[in-house]
């Protein structure tokens, strides 16, 4: 984006965002899945691949109201494994969807009851593509998928109690089905985003029976939060350090200050107060994770995978990686999760975790060749583009094809949507 566009002051200064992923209409959620489950599973060992027991998905881009991405991504497969038996589904809830179909797969992974799967591995994938229609809104889009592979010995483990908080709101939905534009109300979005964060590590620290007197600067390392947009996540440390604040948890603060806070009446006037109070506790704990989600924008059910991705990486970078995290995750409606997450650098597979992290960060962090960065007036022109191909996709009949033409931004190996056949099925190719 270059210096001149007016959206810059929003995007990076009211938001903190760099950049956005943008698609045009030849990208969809299954598209952007089956690019990155393909590229993990070339990376596997053939015996791995063959234990391979399911595939849950994350998404609310879904293409199709019944059809579900993961019986899509099943093609990928070896015939050895799909013959021995893959567990498929789908999870829809806003950006929560992605953490899950996560727990989903831990709990398939143990399962013991009779008939549950015999598998040692399995697959959760994110994928979605965030778009407005609301000009103002727009900054806050994004696209991005994730596939992780579920196993024994992994070098990041969840620790027991995961903390829940749920809500009956209507700050984000989707009910036009023919359109991918959602309702938003931002206020409301933001309020229930925090007060969902709050109750759920009120409740993380009773049930895990947290000592009173520690706050989360002596539990975590990083605290990874669902990133809608990069200013969100501090908000969200900066409501947890509050929240440390009115127990007396933080140590070496002022009576003056404490007053201050105090005083700030309204929820984001006391958030403004601890962001300037708390500054340097926020940046220890969450800067680290906004590298990767500052450059994608929001990938809804991705975007805290994307935040995690970069918090490890960051930490490589710097010869500390975090050993103990804290992830929120939220989805509108809502629901929301806080989990207490372990990085064991000794475990087999760590070093092919950060290869991965790594190689991924490249293709986001790429601003020439084979991944452009468009202007502002070109992300606007490629979103149109999509409106009118939603809108052709309306038009079509039962008998009709529908072309759809390759995009300029892509890489080889990735995957696009070919084209809409008879009776409306999708067809995907590989980019060569």
């Amino acid at each position: 984006m270059s210096d001149d566009d007016p959206a810059l002051g929003k995007i990076v200064n009211g938001l903190g965002q760099r950049r956005m992923a943008v698609c045009g209409p030849d990208q969809d959620a299954v598209s952007l899945a089956l690019t990155v489950t393909d590229k993990l599973l070339s990376r596997l060992d053939d015996d791995v691949v063959r234990d391979i027991g399911f595939i849950f998905v994350g998404t609310e881009s879904s293409v199709d109201k019944s059809k579900s991405i993961s019986s899509q991504l099943v093609s990928l497969l070896p015939a050895e494994t799909v013959v021995r038996g893959v567990r498929i589904a789908d999870t829809v809830h806003a950006c929560y969807g992605g953490t899950a179909s996560l727990l989903s797969g831990i709990e398939a992974l143990h399962a013991s009851y009779p008939g549950a799967a015999c598998t040692r591995h399995g697959i959760v994938v994110t994928s979605d593509i965030a778009v407005y229609d609301d000009p103002a809104a727009v900054p806050t889009g994004g696209a991005g998928a994730v596939a992780m592979l579920l196993g024994p010995d992994a070098p990041l483990v969840i620790a027991s109690p995961v903390a829940y908080h749920t809500a009956d709101v209507f700050d984000f939905y989707k009910p036009h089905m023919s359109s991918e534009f959602p309702v938003v109300d931002g206020h409301m979005s933001i309020d229930c985003y925090l007060s969902c964060l709050t109750n759920c590590y009120r409740q993380w620290r009773r049930t895990k029976g947290v000592d009173e007197a520690v706050g989360v600067t002596d539990l975590a390392d990083q605290i990874v939060c669902h990133v809608p947009f990069c200013k969100m996540a501090t908000k969200a440390v900066a409501q947890t350090l509050l929240e440390d604040l009115a127990a007396d948890r933080m140590q070496g603060v002022s009576d003056k200050d404490k007053e201050r806070v105090a005083q700030s009446v309204a929820p984001g006037a006391r958030i403004k107060a601890a962001a300037s109070l708390f500054a340097g506790e926020i940046a220890a704990l969450s800067s680290a994770s906004l590298e990767l989600p500052a450059l994608v924008g929001n990938s809804y059910t991705g975007s805290m995978f994307f935040a995690l991705a970069s918090a490890l990486r960051s930490g490589a970078a710097a010869g500390r990686v975090p050993s103990r995290l804290m992830l929120f995750s939220y989805g509108s409606g809502a629901t929301s999760a806080w989990i207490e997450l372990h990085y064991r650098q000794d475990a087999p597979g760590a070093s092919t975790l950060m290869e991965s992290i790594e190689r991924g960060a490249a293709v986001i962090e790429a601003t020439s060749g084979d991944r452009e960065v468009v202007s502002w007036a070109s992300e606007i022109d490629l979103l149109s583009k999509r409106v009118r191909f939603q809108a052709a996709l309306a038009d079509m009949g039962p008998g009709d094809v529908l072309e759809v033409g390759a995009g300029e931004m892509g890489r080889s190996g990735e995957w696009r949507l070919e084209r809409v056949d008879k009776r409306w099925i999708r067809r995907y190719s590989k980019r060569t």
